[in-house]
């Protein structure tokens, strides 16, 4: 199973990736935080314990292509 999931019109489908990773649906602020991740590249979150912090940096992780560049650093 791979976990890249195709972009429609320039925008990655956040629920198709979030659904390869098992959950239903995003906690309050994750979706937001996502965007801003994949949009500007950087992000400094402050939640709570269970909070959804995690979700947040491996939903990321899990949609975009890997570059093979970044294993020569």
């Amino acid at each position: 199973m791979s976990l890249f999931v195709e972009e429609k019109a320039g925008q990655v489908d956040l629920d198709a990736g979030l659904n390869l990773l098992g959950f239903d649906s995003f906690r309050p602020g994750q979706r937001e935080a996502v965007e801003t991740l994949l949009s500007d590249g950087r992000l400094l979150l402050v939640a709570p314990t269970g909070g959804g912090k995690s979700l947040t940096y491996q939903l990321p992780a899990a949609i975009l292509p890997v570059q093979p560049s970044l294993f020569l650093l």
